[in-house]
């Protein structure tokens, strides 16, 4: 069955890498910023929800981010779409906690940390995300491998279960039962801004 010409222009869209699309989104394309939008507003929402768990909060969050992407799009340095903006949803799940003032001196202490190289604050959040991984190794390795998944990696809960052979329930069971352990073991804010803010310093 042949395509009409509409459907193949969002055909080709669909199928174009996020370079391609963020190159198109600096030359004013709004069909390039609709392809973004489709492709990743449902992944950055459920992150978020899996932290707040507070729809209406979620969907601001994440309209917040694609408003900022598509009226600054001629000015912000992104390489790499993806990454740009699982950090940015991570920045607002947390900006959205110390508006909330919990557990404020925590935040503080947080958010004064320098992320220079060759800081005595590096070394302490180093230290702090070994403490981290030291409980992460500490729970049973399926329930481990879900979480890194899900939270380093970015992974959505239907992909993680596609990937391992799982239902999105157990998905969903194994990394609350790996926040649970955490929390447990880690002040809350400290344990949620390594896991959300989090990337590797190379």
């Amino acid at each position: 069955m042949l395509l009409t010409p509409f459907l193949y222009w969002m055909n080709a869209f669909e199928h174009h890498s996020d370079q391609k699309l963020l190159k198109l989104l600096r030359g004013n394309s709004m069909k390039a910023f609709d392809e973004i939008y489709a492709r990743y507003w449902k992944k950055l929402y459920l992150f978020a929800y899996s932290i707040l768990e507070d729809r209406e909060v979620c969907e601001d969050i994440v309209q917040d981010i694609f408003t900022y992407l598509y009226t600054r799009r001629k000015e912000l340095n992104v390489s790499e779409l993806k990454p740009y903006l699982f950090q940015s949803i991570k920045f607002q799940v947390i900006k959205h906690l110390r508006n909330d003032k919990i557990a404020q001196h925590h935040v503080e202490r947080i958010n004064s940390i320098n992320f220079s190289n060759n800081t005595e604050e590096m070394v302490n959040f180093r230290e702090l995300e070994e403490s981290l991984e030291r409980h992460l190794n500490e729970l049973p390795e399926r329930c481990r491998e879900i979480f890194k998944l899900s939270r380093q990696q970015n992974l959505t809960n239907e992909e993680i279960a596609d990937q391992l052979g799982l239902s999105v329930q157990t998905v969903k069971n194994q990394i609350s039962k790996a926040l649970t352990y955490l929390r447990s073991k880690l002040d809350y804010v400290i344990t949620i801004s390594i896991i959300f803010l989090y990337s590797p310093f190379v």
